[in-house]
This record gives C-alpha cells, structure tokens and sequence, in this order.
C-alpha cells in the first residue's frame, strides 16, 4: 500500500511543471489556516427572580392568620451560549519542493530514442503521478535523446506477461511486489548492471527489509521506489475523554485493548457510537498484518511453501476472534463502518485508535484539520515481532527489452537518493535511504513523522510468495472473515488458506 499524494501539494506541483521545472527550486507554504468552530458552552449565571413565600402571623392570641409575603431572592438558572473559537489543528508544515537533479548521460545516443515506463500503481490516479511526471520531465529535459514516456495505468500483470512473451515489453515497470515476474523469469536481472558501480545501491545503506525485497536468489532483480509502513494513530481528546492521557502512547497490543476499553462506546441496542479500535481497518487487516506480529512468517522460500497455518498466524487469527468476540461480533464492527458514509473513519473523530500509514497525515490535514491526534509506532503482542510489513513500488526491468542500458541510467536516477526523497517528501512516504529521511529537515520537523522512521529499520517486507495478491486477497483474507464470523476455528481458516494459496502457487510455478 503506497503513499496518497497530498492533495494540498499538487496545484503547487502542476504550477512548477507549467512554469518550465526550474531545477532546484524551492517553494514554502505556511500551515493550514484554522477552521472557525462552533462550540455550544454551558454557562451558570445567577438571575433574580420573585418568589411568593407564606407566612404565619399571630394577630390575636386566640386567632391565627396567613398573609402572603413577595420577595425576591436569587436562584441559578442555566443558559447555553453559543460562541466561535479557533480550534488549532496538529501542526503539519509543509516541505519545502526540493526537485531532483537529472544527470547527462554520455556519450548519448546519436538519434534521439524512446523509453517506454509503465506503471503499474498508476491506475490509482490519486498515487503521486504527477510527482512521477514531474520526475520524467527533469530526465527528458537533461536527456532530450533519451527520452521517457510515462504510461500510467498499463502496467497489469496479464499484460506485462504477454508483452514479454511477444518480446515487445516496456524498458521498465513501476509495480508491486515483483515475485511473481521473477518466479515466471520475465525479468532482466540488475545484478550486471550493479557490479559496475556508479550507482547508490549497496545493501549496507539501504533498509534491511527493502533490500530483503530487492534481492532474488543473490541477485539484484528490483529497487524500491520510496517506501511506507504502519504506524499508530489515536485520538488525543477521546484519550482525555476517557481519562487517558494522551502523553502517553500505547505502545503493545495490551495496552491498545485497555485504550479501547476506555473509549469504546454503544447506544442501548449494542451499536457502536465510538469505536475505541479495530484490528481490520484500513491496511491493519492486509498482508497478513497481525499474523506476521505475532511472529508468523507465512512463507518458506527454500520450499517453496505458504505456512499461513503457522501457531503464531493462528494465535494471532485466535486474538481477533476473542476481540471482536468482546464487542458483540465482527458484524457490529461492520456495521459501525456503514455509519460512516464515506468518511475516513480515523477522520470521522469517532475511532479511538487506528493503524495505517504515515499517508494518512496528508489525509487529517487537508480534510480534517480539527482533529486533535498523536501517532506512534505500531503495537506489539506480547513476544512478538516488532514493526510492520513495507509497502511501496519496485522498479523493474521486464525481459527481453531493447534498450538495457538507457533504461539502467534512467533507473539510478528515478531511485536514486535525490528522487527518492523529493518523492518522499512530497507524497509522504520514505527513502530506502536512511542517512537521507535522518538528514530531512522536514522529517525532522514533523513530530508526526518520528514513529514511522523509529519502526523502519525493524521493518519487513511483504512475503515473498509469487501470486501474493491472490494469496491474501483470495486465499487468507477470506478465511480470516469466516473465522471472524465463526463459520470455522482459527485454526481450520489457517489451514484451509494454506491450501487455497499454496495450490495457486504451485499451478502459477508450473505454468
């Protein structure tokens, strides 16, 4: 799952393009304005009011009589009283537009050629392609006989696979995890290419868990273009709502489950009016999430084998069965989404706590800036694996492609460290780069920030198993759901994923 670009940025973004992409140009924006709100205050004030009080008076010893008395005492009377504050939204700076060098590659070629880069996330209109295209033009204005053409929304596997086969593949792919084109052997290896240096990617500076994902068998097949992770995020008002403070983050499964305890309220039918949190929104319930944080790894490589039914991937499926359990039924956690309409639940302000990636900063502040929040890093079962799994693009080479070595020098430029963290910044996500996201002063300004990079190095990637869309999206996702549903054990839904994911890899294998 890869970074949204951030809405707020992209007229600035379209700006420098149509301006003629100056080279190292620099653009500062000063913090959202804050939002006037309304804000219903119960105010006590004292009124005075006459009051008739009955009073006993002897007039005669033998005869009493009442008069009334009138007089005026104060008594409190509540008002409500409407005014207009300024609530101060989290502070969100944003970067400042630091654009990519292109190198000249020489000796050019003498006929202007072209390089034809699909990409695969770009069917996602949202997913930073103008960041890409302003990237492609830098190259092609450095590099006027080398030139790029960005084709967003064609790069899907069945059509990559028979471009390879018809020997008409594109120069190179921006796509998902890229096991299945390197099981399938439909891709040009690196390796070649990297043993002549010139270039930024060694494994020693690099994330352990990007270059986990970059390597094939010993060989540099793929490199990450900038990188995500999970994180947490929780409501700083619904904390002091319920007596927590908000200082002090959650930081294991333990104590997200006292959080949400706390915060999580109902009406009288049992339905969900605050959801204190939610083991499956947003990306928490992709990718084998929690299985992997219990320790689960859910493929074995050297045997090619899917262990979805691993003890630890069945503690953690076990784990969500008795949460859910707890607060009347995954059906009623399912039903509080529908209550949403369309909002960002995190956004709605009626979620507690919520796992997702550093993306979601752009989304609070440009569509709900009032929300007061904190993040931190990802919480941890007792004994379990810290981190989270890595999301993001590879850039890839498809076999059988003409022009290798133009294709290699637009390659060490598109993930090269200047462009890895203007995408970086811009789009919210990372560099595979270490040194760089330390070195960044926007990243170093933005406390927000800070959790994802501590999980970083701790981070792994997603499993490298070929078809990994269909193992999880048609294999494990799906038991899961039974199994939160009660229609088999935790145990049964793990084995039956298994075998569901493990018959699809062996016929793709084959194939």
């Amino acid at each position: 799952m890869s970074a949204q670009s951030h809405k707020g940025l992209k007229t600035r973004r379209e700006f420098l393009r149509l301006a003629g992409i100056a080279a190292g140009a620099t653009a500062l924006a000063a913090c959202a304005t804050p939002t006037p709100q309304v804000i219903k205050e119960t105010v006590v004030v004292e009124k005075p009011v006459e009051k008739v009080v009955k009073e006993t008076v002897a007039v005669e010893v033998t005869k009493v009589v009442e008069k009334v008395v009138k007089e005026t005492v104060p008594v409190e009377v509540t008002k409500v009283v409407e005014k207009v504050a300024v609530v101060t939204p989290t502070p969100y700076p944003l970067p400042p537009v630091k654009l990519p060098t292109a190198p000249v590659v020489t000796p050019a070629p003498p006929q202007p050629i072209q390089l034809f880069f699909w990409d695969w996330y770009g069917r996602l209109v949202w997913h930073n392609q103008d960041l890409k295209q302003v990237q492609v033009d830098i190259w092609n204005q450095a590099n006027p006989n080398i030139l790029v053409s960005y084709l967003p929304s064609v790069g899907t596997k069945e059509k990559v696979l028979a471009s390879v086969a018809a020997g008409t593949p594109p120069d190179l792919l921006l796509t998902d995890p890229p096991t299945d084109y390197v099981y399938r052997g439909a891709l040009e290896s690196l390796q070649p290419f990297a043993d002549q240096g010139g270039h930024p990617f060694f494994k020693k500076d690099i994330y352990p868990g990007v270059w986990e994902a970059m390597e094939f068998n010993g060989q540099l097949y793929a490199v990450h273009k900038v990188v995500n992770n999970a994180g947490l995020y929780y409501n700083a008002d619904l904390f002091r709502q319920a007596g927590l403070d908000p200082d002090k983050p959650p930081k294991t499964l333990a104590d997200v489950e006292e959080a949400a305890a706390k915060i999580h309220k109902t009406d009288s039918k049992g339905n969900i009016e605050i959801l204190g949190f939610s083991p499956w929104l947003n990306i928490a319930g992709i990718w084998g999430t929690w299985a992997q944080a219990f320790g689960a790894k859910l493929w074995d490589p050297d045997n090619k084998k899917v262990t979805f039914d691993e003890p630890a991937s069945i503690r953690a499926l076990q784990w969500q069965v008795e949460y859910a359990n707890k607060y009347g039924g995954f059906q009623k956690f399912m039903e509080f989404n529908d209550t949403l309409a369309g909002m960002d639940p995190f956004g709605s302000g009626r979620v507690g706590l919520y796992v997702t990636g550093p993306w979601q900063i752009g989304i609070m502040q440009d569509t709900y800036p009032n929300i007061n929040y904190r993040t931190t890093t990802m919480p941890v079962p007792e004994g379990g694996r810290g981190g989270a799994w890595l999301g993001g693009s590879w850039l890839v080479m498809p076999k059988g492609g003409k022009r290798r070595k133009e294709a290699w020098e637009f390659l060490k430029y598109y993930c090269g460290r200047e462009a890895q963290i203007y995408e970086a910044e811009q789009g919210i996500g990372f560099s595979i780069f270490p040194e760089d996201n330390a070195k960044s002063e926007w990243f170093n300004s933005l406390d927000l920030i800070q959790p994802f990079l501590q999980d970083l190095p701790k981070c792994w990637p997603i499993p490298l198993i070929p078809t990994v869309s269909h193992a999880f999206f048609t294999a494990f996702n799906p038991m899961v759901e039974e199994a939160l549903r009660g229609k088999r054990t935790p145990e049964d839904a793990m084995k039956e994923a298994t075998r569901l994911a493990q018959a699809e890899v062996d016929r793709f294998i084959k194939g």
